[in-house]
Formats: structure tokens, C-alpha cells, sequence
């Protein structure tokens, strides 16, 4: 809170002595920045473009944080006033979108889909005599190596798959580990307390992305449906990136699962099941290689769709477009 605050405290002070820009482009984290973003639009007299990683107060809402109680509405209400005045709004996708929409009043406010990105240059397969699996024991042919990389936060749910490790311990060669930090690492842990097959590490120094990524034969991306309309899980792109199959826990319907499913780089689950997860990690791990040509898809799928250089020029033609208005 204190970092919310103080960052809130410098941006009100520092933004409006800044020279004149053409178009501000506002994130939504705090989220009371919006309000800042408004007084800078009229003041400077400048385009407005709302670029929301988040939906809040939603998202609050969606991870068991915030009811949807009279504050709640009230700031939704506020900054649906805000999101109003300005000339777009951008979104990372189409579940984001409907969101959004279905907050009324924004009709007149063009709403965009632009995906986050991933360097494909950067994060690039590396599933030959992996170093990191090596450094971490995980270097062993037989072991099946099933991966949740990023934040272990309240929108994943992961405790589901925490029981489904607790069915698979008779597997010797299937092996899980969490790499990163947030919110619910602290009740996993607990949670998986003499599971042998089950290792916790912090989050890997950026430079090692690629070799971290690469080193699992799956990689899990679980979202609570509720959390779904409200963001979009970005480690999907450098999974692709790193050339590794993808287990999704999303509704059928969600663009998670389209994505997955239609572009045949993994298996989508549409509920949070642990037997699910077990009876489909069994499958997996015994025939390992079928899954290496969705690998090999998904690696394809993030260079023609989710590159940087893709997204980045979407954006320029977007603010292009605005600034010459």
C-alpha cells in the first residue's frame, strides 16, 4: 500500500510539469491512476489511450479479495467515468473485451485487443543437454519434468495441483516444481510438506529465462474461470517461446483454451480437478515424445503471432493513427 501510495504521490506531483506529449498512454496499476490520467488528458489537452493489464475493481473480486459491495461499485462506477473520456481502450483479449463492455456507457470508446509479447529472440528453446536442469538435479533422461512458472498468486488456484502430486508419487520419473514467488507460496509449501516429488524454487535471473522455460517437458497454466475476464495469463507466450507443451485449466469458452486447443500446443482441462490432472499427467508421462511436435507448434505460434515485434507494431500504428487526429 505504501508503494502504491508514494508512487501515487510522485506521479500526481511530477506528470503535470512534464512537456506536452500527444498521446498518454495510461496502465491501470494502481488503479487510481486513471484519475491522474484524466486530469493530464485535459489539462494538456492531449489523446488518452487506457491500456488495462488488469481490470480492476473486478479483479479483486474474481480472487476472493473484494465483494461486490456499495465501495466496490462506487469505484467501478468512477472509473467507468474515467475509461469514458478517453479515445481508446486497450485490452490483452477478447474475455478482457467482454469484460469491459459489459460495463455499459463505453460504446462510444473504441476497445482494442492487443496481446502481450514475448522476445522470441531472447527466449528460445534449449532442450539439448539443458544447463539448468542439470545445475537443479533435474538432469535425469526417465524424469518427466512438469513445470508452473511465474507468480503463485490467487488467481491460479494451485493447490489442485498440489493433490494431484500427492496421487502421482508412485511415479518415480514425474517430478513437479513451482519457480517464483506471491501471494499463496508460503500455504503450498505447507501444503506439499514430505512430498518428494514436488520442489519449490524462487524466480530465475532473466538472462536464464530461456534455459529455466525450456527445462520442463510441460508446462502447467491453471486460471480460475472468474479471473479469466479480467486478465490474461502472459507466461502462455514464453512458454511458447521455449518450445514447451502446455497443460491449460480454463473454461472451454475462455481464449486460453482456444488458443491451446486450436493451435494444437497442449491440452486444455475446463475444470479444476485433481483426478483430472492426475489421470492426464499419467498419460503424458508415458509417452513424453507424442508431445515434443506441440512444442515445436507453440514455438511457431509465438515468433507469426506473439513477438514483440508484433505487438510493439500494433501499438505504433495505434498511436500513429491517434497522434495525427
Amino acid at each position: 500500500m505504501f508503494n502504491f501510495l508514494s508512487f501515487l504521490w510522485y506521479a500526481f506531483w511530477r506528470v503535470p510539469r512534464l512537456p506536452k506529449p500527444d498521446v498518454v498512454v495510461c496502465e491501470t496499476a494502481p488503479f487510481l491512476l486513471p484519475f491522474l490520467a484524466i486530469w493530464v488528458r485535459f489539462r494538456k489537452r492531449c489523446k488518452l489511450v487506457f491500456y488495462l493489464q488488469d481490470i480492476y475493481p473486478d479483479i479483486a473480486i474474481a480472487v476472493g479479495k473484494a465483494k461486490n459491495g456499495f465501495l466496490i461499485r462506487l469505484l467501478r462506477g468512477l472509473l467507468r467515468w474515467c475509461y469514458r473520456r478517453a479515445d481508446c481502450i486497450v485490452v490483452l483479449s477478447e474475455d478482457m473485451k467482454q469484460t469491459i463492455s459489459g460495463w455499459g456507457t463505453l460504446d462510444a470508446v473504441p476497445i482494442h485487443i492487443i496481446p502481450n509479447w514475448i522476445d522470441t529472440t531472447k527466449v528460445v528453446p534449449v532442450k539439448e543437454e539443458n544447463p539448468w536442469r542439470v545445475e537443479n538435479k533435474f538432469a535425469s533422461e526417465n524424469m518427466f519434468l512438469v513445470m508452473y512458472s511465474g507468480n503463485l498468486g490467487l488467481s491460479q488456484d494451485l493447490s489442485i495441483v498440489i493433490d494431484a502430486a500427492k496421487q502421482l508419487q508412485d511415479l518415480d520419473e514425474l517430478h513437479f516444481v513451482f519457480v517464483g514467488e506471491g501471494a499463496s507460496r508460503e500455504a503450498l509449501i505447507e501444503q506439499a510438506e514430505g512430498l518428494e516429488n514436488v520442489t519449490f524454487l524462487p524466480y530465475q535471473p532473466r538472462e536464464r529465462l530461456a534455459e529455466s522455460l525450456s527445462a520442463a517437458d510441460l508446462h502447467l497454466l491453471p486460471i480460475r474461470k472468474e479471473a479469466l475476464g479480467c486478465l490474461m495469463p502472459s507466461k502462455l507466450y514464453g512458454i511458447l517461446a521455449s518450445g514447451t507443451a502446455v497443460l491449460s485449466i480454463a473454461p472451454e469458452t475462455s481464449e486460453l483454451a482456444r488458443i491451446v486447443v486450436e493451435h494444437r500446443v497442449g491440452i486444455n482441462l475446463p475444470r479444476f480437478e485433481s483426478d483430472q490432472i492426475e489421470r492426464v499427467l499419467r498419460d503424458l508421462a508415458a509417452d513424453r515424445h507424442s508431445w515434443q511436435e506441440s512444442g515445436i507448434r507453440g514455438r511457431q505460434l509465438a515468433e507469426t503471432k506473439y513477438d514483440r515485434k508484433v505487438s510493439v507494431g500494433l501499438f505504433k500504428n495505434l498511436l500513429t493513427i491517434l497522434s495525427n487526429r
